[in-house]
């Protein structure tokens, strides 16, 4: 019971200092920058956003974090974000003054509203100086990444994009062409297709080199990039440029995309001596089922 209020009292605590860093923020950035009403939506959606994660940090981790060590190094990772040289990185740390190891504990709540007073003057310092390079979502985010960096390496941050490939790997599905591709010197080179897909069935070869999609170019992009512009809804079409060898022209290919299932358990036998060998790919949702 005890542990629980502690809890709840803490999360209360965070909260209610998150909104004054978030209000602060707006009404800082709004004068000086005549923000519109979604630019303040933004700043309170990623501001809310770190308050969440530091709650959930503080309140359900398995040992006890200090608040003092989370913000530190959230200001760290708000540095790293507007400085990618991290040759002469120095850890930032409060200065001593702002906590005494003698402090009761009302002084305590008092020296934790001063850390984020300290991380709220560094945010505003940070996105004054580079408002043309980075916005509250990317400071803010850093400082997400930071706080984790501080925990352990099994406790991770996902952006969207992030959560949706996580969540097409443990789904084993996703809307999709079929295709195993590899990145081969600027240009994403299919190695094979998949029995039975779309791009099976309109005849995508191994060997061919996508060059663009919907008519962009992508030759040079990053392989997810290029994966993230191909998979998309079920039923929906995709205009695929190919380069084949041997073919002088580009080859175009108007794919409907459909589900794509991806195989945990490619195959499995039993070896002459008895021995059953089971090939497992990936551990996703699927795996228990094909396992049987």
């Amino acid at each position: 019971m005890i542990k629980i209020l502690r809890a709840n009292k803490i999360a209360f605590y965070v909260l209610i200092l998150v909104w004054f860093i978030a209000g602060s923020i707006i009404f800082n950035y709004t004068i000086a920058n005549a923000q519109t009403a979604n630019d303040d939506q933004d700043n309170v959606k990623y501001i809310n956003l770190f308050g969440e994660v530091l709650i959930r940090l503080i309140t359900n981790y398995v040992d006890e974090l200090s608040l003092k060590e989370l913000l530190e190094y959230a200001i760290d990772g708000m540095r790293a974000v507007v400085d990618q040289d991290t040759t002469d990185f120095v850890h930032f740390t409060f200065p001593d003054e702002i906590e005494d190891s003698q402090m009761s504990r009302g002084m305590r709540s008092l020296s934790d509203s001063r850390y984020f007073a300290f991380f709220d003057e560094e945010l505003r310092r940070l996105r004054t100086e580079y408002q043309d390079e980075f916005t509250i979502q990317d400071l803010i985010e850093g400082a997400i990444d930071g706080m984790l960096y501080d925990v352990d390496p099994h406790t991770s941050f996902f952006r969207p994009d992030d959560f949706e490939t996580f969540r097409t790997q443990t789904e084993g599905e996703f809307g999709g062409l079929g295709i195993t591709i590899d990145k081969q010197g600027d240009y994403t080179t299919v190695v094979s297709p998949i029995e039975g897909t779309p791009a099976y069935k309109m005849g995508i070869l191994a060997g061919d080199r996508i060059v663009t999609v919907d008519n962009e170019n992508v030759v040079g992009m990053q392989q997810d990039e290029v994966i993230k512009r191909m998979r998309g809804p079920k039923d929906t079409k995709v205009l695929i440029g190919i380069e084949r060898p041997g073919v002088p022209t580009i080859l175009e290919f108007d794919i409907i995309r459909d589900i794509i299932k991806i195989k945990s358990i490619p195959y499995a036998f039993k070896l002459d001596n008895g021995v059953g060998y089971i090939r497992i790919r990936t551990f996703n949702a699927n795996t228990t089922i094909e396992l049987r």
